[in-house]
């Protein structure tokens, strides 16, 4: 009979599920880490070029620009000067 008591005695010990959760927890979180590592890093994706720079657009102008139109100035060969 000391066998079962022994058996008994053992299962009833709290610490023993209380460390399973603990690690399950543990476990879980360090996943869940490796995934979030490898959702937002670029580890897969290949080196930038360093000949493929991108341009970035002038600034556009802090001050007030007006736009005028252009005005067409007449060529030196206007239709009545006789040039053909």
């Amino acid at each position: 009979m000391g066998r079962l008591e022994d058996i008994l005695a053992r299962n009833r010990q709290a610490n023993r599920p209380k460390e399973r959760v603990f690690v399950g927890i543990v476990v879980g979180v360090f996943i869940l880490v490796i995934l979030g590592l490898a959702a937002f890093t670029d580890l897969g994706d290949p080196p930038p070029d360093p000949d493929d720079q991108k341009v970035e657009a002038p600034a556009p102008p802090t001050e007030h620009v007006i736009h005028v139109p252009l005005v067409r100035v007449p060529s030196s060969r206007s239709p009545g000067s006789g040039h053909r």
